[in-house]
């Protein structure tokens, strides 16, 4: 025997795992678009014939425009980036708020560098330099990028505008949600680059991509708290106005009993006006946000949540999917059978709720914005139904006539393996109305570039505005 061969072999193999090792990684940042081809038709016949966005013809989702878009694909493989935006566009189309990716298997492989160093903001369909945090960078504050990387400004933010799942589909909240997460949304549409070349009016920047994203925070306000826990902060002012701010409904009992101390303050101190601020409020639990409408309507209040009998997830769910599928039809069918009653459209649960014996009577303004979802717009839904309420800010994410909930099965995409999660029944809050998308508010407010660049929170100073000219 060669007593060279050996230590040879050892050489060559120990060379093709060093090779493997590092070349899977770099081969593993492409995936097939035949893969997202297979994701996108799965997701049609779903949504199609399973997904309760379907439960009444008018306004229906469609991806048959998305799927042919997948298919036209003149490419064989697309960066890791490049697919996740295409997947969640494909979930936008589908006008569902919770209809949404909880599990990508790739985003480890994405680049640990090149994320988009700056602030920005889209304000009417223009991308700008938003105020910095660095002094470096102050100076771009207010400049309106014409491209990036070669990319005109128009292009990036029509494909922007899919990027957030909205009930009935609308793109408004997610253009406006951009301005939070902007440069991570910025960063994935061009594939987290190692560089950026941003082309402004008069010049060119160019920048460096960094190892984590930067968050654009919302202005600070400086009035006194009265009472706050980890979701709830309510405040007063001039001792004539109450601000009740709700950053999520909680089933905490201390969350609960905080609830029923701001409304014993507001009736005992009489204080006239009470704004109520559900800005990035993405919803939660349903039973504290029907004890909050119980202390603000007058008269009793519902929602019914509808099981559609010509609609069926099963087929398409995964494991874990169908084990939430059949512990939810034991919730509802049997230990809610007495709310229930079949209709043509399938089997219909209603749930009734009283006031509380003494309601607030003074006025009450409403702060929404393109992060109020699920049972913040159920809230927004009964109190425009049950009590003059006057609206403030931009339409919400979570749809005014109901979305898409009372459970969350999962399934998962044959192409990627990514496991997408969505609501099986549909939750009905105002059965006279066709409008999916969030409601319109009463008193626009545009968010725009000036009060972003002087700090500003436009939303909150129309409240305090409409307040005075009131009281004057």
């Amino acid at each position: 025997m060669n007593n060279f061969a050996l230590p040879a072999a050892l050489h060559r193999i120990a060379f093709l795992l060093i090779w493997v090792l590092t070349s899977v990684p770099a081969l593993a940042q492409q995936m097939a678009t035949s893969d997202l081809v297979k994701d996108g038709a799965f997701l049609k016949e779903l949504v199609e014939n399973g997904h309760p966005a379907q439960y009444e013809a008018e306004g229906a989702p469609d991806l048959t425009p998305v799927l042919e878009e997948f298919q036209a694909l003149e490419v064989d493989s697309l960066p890791i980036s490049q697919y996740f935006l295409y997947l969640k566009k494909a979930l936008a189309q589908i006008g569902c708020s919770h209809t949404q990716l909880t599990d990508f298997p790739y985003t480890g492989q994405l680049p640990r560098h090149g994320w988009f160093p700056l602030l920005v903001l889209i304000d009417e369909g223009q991308l700008y330099f938003d105020r910095q945090d660095s002094s470096q960078w102050q100076h771009l504050a207010g400049q309106p990028i014409k491209a990036i990387n070669g990319v005109p400004n128009a292009t990036i933010v029509d494909a922007l505008r899919y990027t957030i799942s909205t009930d009935g589909g609308s793109t408004g909240p997610a253009l406006e949600r951009f301005r939070r997460l902007g440069g991570y949304w910025l960063a994935l549409y061009f594939g987290i680059p190692e560089h950026y070349v941003v082309e402004l009016p008069d010049t060119t920047v160019h920048l460096s991509g960094i190892k984590a994203t930067r968050y654009n925070a919302p202005p600070k306000d400086t009035f006194p708290t009265v009472l706050r826990t980890s979701f709830i902060r309510f405040s007063i002012l001039k001792d004539s106005i109450g601000v009740l701010q709700l950053s999520k409904f909680s089933r905490r009992g201390k969350e609960r009993q905080a609830l029923r101390k701001v409304f014993q303050q507001l009736k005992t101190k009489a204080i006239p006006h009470l704004i109520l601020d559900l800005r990035g409020n993405p919803g939660g639990d349903r039973g504290t946000a029907q004890l909050l409408a119980r202390h603000l309507v007058d008269e009793p209040f519902q929602y019914q949540m509808l099981q559609p009998k010509d609609l069926d997830l099963r087929p398409y769910l995964n494991k874990l999917g169908t084990k939430y599928w059949r512990l939810s039809r034991v919730k509802y069918n049997f230990g809610n059978h007495f709310k229930s009653k079949k209709t043509d459209r399938g089997r219909l649960f209603t749930y009734r709720f009283r006031p509380v014996k003494r309601p607030y009577t003074g006025q009450v303004w409403v702060l929404v914005d393109g992060r109020t979802a699920s049972s913040s717009t159920l809230v927004t839904t009964w109190l425009h139904l049950h009590r003059p309420v006057t609206f403030l800010g931009t339409p919400p994410t979570g749809g005014y006539n109901g979305n898409n909930a009372g459970s969350y099965p999962r399934a998962t995409l044959p192409g990627s393996k990514a496991a997408i999660q969505m609501g099986a029944y549909r939750i009905i809050t105002d059965p006279n109305s066709k409008q999916r998308t969030g409601l319109t508010p009463d008193v626009p407010v545009h968010i725009d570039l000036k009060a972003s660049l002087e700090g500003r929170d436009a939303i909150f100073e129309a409240a305090l505005k409409a307040i005075g000219s009131i009281s004057e």
